[in-house]
């Protein structure tokens, strides 16, 4: 077990991720954040349907890894990209999805990244 995620980094994650989702336009889903017991530095579930994630960040980072405020931002950051995929991945996961619909998400991202970069 590495260095333990203080109530700061967690702060910092959540302030990034917040951010990068209004960035990305994707101020539909309600967030909710917490710190776990987690292998990796933090995950996202998300229900892109119903436009919810669960937000998580480890209580402690993995041993021998960098783990201070910035690395919480990038996190923070990361995750915020996975909830910017979501559809695109639910999407690619039905069992019947038009091409047209894969073209128009991608579309969508493609021009929120436009935007942003």
């Amino acid at each position: 077990m590495g260095k333990k995620t203080t109530q700061k980094q967690f702060e910092a994650f959540k302030e990034d991720f917040c951010h990068w989702q209004i960035l990305f336009g994707l101020g539909e889903y309600h967030v909710s954040f917490r710190m776990d017991d987690i292998e990796e530095f933090s995950r996202v579930g998300i229900d892109a349907h119903n436009c919810v994630a669960d937000v998580v960040l480890c209580k402690s980072a993995p041993a021998g890894e960098s783990w201070n405020e910035d690395d919480a931002r990038s996190t923070g950051k990361h995750e915020a990209t996975h909830l910017l995929l979501a559809r695109l991945r639910r999407l690619a996961e039905s069992r019947y999805v038009g091409p047209d619909e894969i073209e128009h998400e991608e579309e969508r991202i493609v021009r929120v990244l436009e935007k942003r970069l």
